[in-house]
C-alpha cells in the first residue's frame, strides 16, 4: 500500500571471476511496462541508481573446485571462455568482451597486454585494440595462482568498416617489450576467437 515501508533482505552471491577491487553497490528500479530504469532523484551518469554503499572485494582464499577446460592457452595463461557482444554489429558500434583467464601455478610471472585484431574474409587485419591484460589496476603479474579472473573490455568499430563478415583474434604481448606470445595451441597467433557480422 502507499506509504508502507517493506523491509527486504537480499543475498548476492560473487562470482569467483570477479577482479578483485572496490565496488560501489547500486539499486535500480525497472519499468514493467517498458524495462526501462526508473531513475532515483539523484541520479547522474556514473550512478544511475540509488547508491547503497561500498564494498571491498578481495581473492577467493580457494580455487573453484570446477573450472571448464582453456579454449586457448598462452604461457601460463589458459583462457577459459569469451563472451562478445553483439554479434551483428553496425560500422561505428561498440563490442563487449568479457574475457575468463586462468593463471596456472608457475615460478614465472610477467605483465602481458591484449591483442584484439578484426580480420575480414581475405583474413587481411582491418583494425586492432590492445589493452593491458587486467587493467592498470590488476595487471595480469600480479595474478594469483589457479584463481579465475574476468577481465573486461569495450572497443568500438571505425565508423568506415566495409560491412561483411569478419572474424575476431585474440593474441598476448609481454608488456615490458613488446614481445608476441604465441598460444601453446592452435600454433597461429593471433588466435581465432569468434565471428563476427557487420551490416550496413
Amino acid at each position: 500500500q502507499a506509504g508502507q515501508s517493506l523491509l527486504q533482505s537480499l543475498v548476492l552471491p560473487l562470482p569467483a571471476r570477479l577482479k578483485p577491487d572496490d565496488y560501489t553497490l547500486q539499486l535500480l528500479v525497472y519499468s514493467p511496462d517498458t524495462g526501462d530504469p526508473l531513475p532515483p532523484n539523484a541520479a547522474t551518469a556514473d550512478n544511475p541508481g540509488l547508491l547503497l554503499g561500498s564494498a571491498t572485494v578481495l581473492p577467493p582464499k580457494a580455487p573453484p573446485a570446477r573450472l571448464p577446460p582453456a579454449k586457448l592457452s598462452f604461457d601460463y595463461l589458459d583462457l577459459l571462455a569469451a563472451q562478445i557482444s553483439p554479434s551483428q554489429l553496425r560500422p561505428g558500434d561498440w563490442i563487449h568482451a568479457a574475457l575468463f583467464w586462468r593463471p596456472q601455478a608457475h615460478p614465472y610471472r610477467e605483465s602481458y597486454q591484449v591483442l584484439l585484431q578484426l580480420r575480414d574474409s581475405t583474413h587481411t587485419p582491418q583494425v586492432e585494440w590492445i589493452f593491458p591484460l587486467g587493467g592498470y589496476e590488476y595487471p595480469s603479474g600480479s595474478w594469483l595462482p589457479e584463481i579465475p579472473v574476468r577481465d573486461l573490455y569495450d572497443f568500438q568499430l571505425p565508423p568506415d568498416l566495409p560491412p561483411g563478415h569478419y572474424q575476431l583474434l585474440i593474441g598476448l604481448r609481454r608488456s615490458s617489450d613488446g614481445l608476441p606470445i604465441p598460444p601453446d595451441w592452435p600454433a597461429s597467433t593471433p588466435a581465432a576467437l569468434t565471428d563476427l557480422q557487420v551490416v550496413p
